[in-house]
């Protein structure tokens, strides 16, 4: 297994490791799990108003770049359709630097949401709080939330190793507090290809095969969601690739933030604005409403469009054949001298 496939890490501090792993044990349902995890999960959010500082412990210059014309492959080759992020045309069209590009995408898509100060300092800050390094070879992964705080303050917290667009707003969802989303459904639960997810993990995160066990194999046997309901468009979508599995079903990964990553961001860092409503300023999409929750589909401008053009159409369509049986009755009297009966 080569150390270049990409999958990310969540990773959790040691000694937080075997609590989580014993709310697995003790747990007597789902939901009472969700409840033990939930408020696990919510020690590790920031203060509301917090500055955050953010560095560079190294050049980026190493690590390779996902473009756009790779999705495309990578969507042809799988026969599937991704919607980019704008953000990723304009980065790849003008040749960002990964570095200024990184900060492009925090500032643009995280910071609007949340009421948090996301500061970039230089690496030679005592006080920076999110510590990026960006090892090749390190695969992508992020500490969540404050425990980059109980990290000695010359490691990393984060490490990106390959770039792009949806890779970078993924691990700052770690960064402020989000967990993969993962739905387990008792007959659908992940067959892991274990030697080969040891392999990765040993050549990656230098971790032996218990530490493995317990930051991949066992923590996926059962859902992981940031808020009530799962969201299969989220930007924390768990991805993984077929490869590192026995029936060679891996998952895709979401490219684009999703409107409950929004709302979920907003609600625990509530800053007076209007989540949908940026969202839609950022995507050109409006998020379909219930009357009990943001609903997980999602709507845009040139869907409704459409939708008025096939209408339009058939509309057109129920003229045509009006006038068509109309034609037909006319005949009819001036063949037979028969009344025309219109009901």
């Amino acid at each position: 297994m080569s150390s270049q496939t990409r999958i990310c890490v969540e990773k959790i501090l040691p000694h937080h490791t075997k609590e989580l792993s014993n709310m697995k044990t003790v747990s007597n349902s789902e939901q009472h799990f969700q409840k033990l995890k939930a408020a696990f999960y919510a020690k590790k959010i920031w203060p509301v108003g917090a500055t955050i500082k953010i560095c560079f412990l190294e050049s980026a210059a190493k690590i390779p770049r996902t473009t756009k014309e790779m999705y495309k492959q990578i969507a042809a080759e799988q026969g599937i359709s991704l919607k980019l992020d704008p953000l990723q045309k304009y980065i790849d069209d003008n040749d960002i630097p990964i570095e200024e590009a990184i900060k492009k995408i925090v500032q643009e898509r995280w910071q609007p949401f949340v009421q948090l100060k996301l500061l970039f300092v230089d690496k030679s800050d005592p006080g920076a709080n999110i510590r990026i390094s960006f090892d090749p070879s390190g695969g992508a992964w992020s500490l969540i939330g404050t425990d980059c705080l109980a990290e000695h303050s010359d490691k990393s917290t984060m490490n990106l190793g390959w770039f792009d667009v949806a890779t970078t707003m993924h691990e700052f969802g770690h960064a402020l507090g989000m967990v993969h989303e993962h739905q387990s459904a008792f007959n659908n639960q992940i067959k892991w290809n274990v030697q080969a997810v040891d392999q990765w993990a040993k050549d990656t995160q230098g971790w032996d095969r218990q530490t493995t066990k317990e930051n991949i194999i066992d923590r996926y046997s059962r859902s992981e969601l940031n808020g009530s309901d799962y969201d299969p468009m989220s930007i924390m979508l768990y991805f993984f690739p077929a490869s590192l599995t026995l029936n060679n079903k891996g998952t895709h990964q979401n490219i684009r933030l999703s409107c409950l990553d929004c709302i979920w961001a907003n609600k625990m860092y509530p800053n007076n604005k209007d989540p949908l409503k940026i969202y839609k300023s950022i995507y050109n999409t409006n998020c379909k409403t219930t009357s009990n929750n943001y609903s997980l589909t999602e709507s845009s401008n040139s869907t409704n469009i459409v939708t008025i053009i096939i209408l339009v159409l058939i509309f057109i369509g129920c003229l045509i054949g009006l006038g068509i049986w109309l034609s037909k009755q006319k005949n009819r009297v001036l063949r037979y001298g028969l009344p025309i009966h219109l009901i």
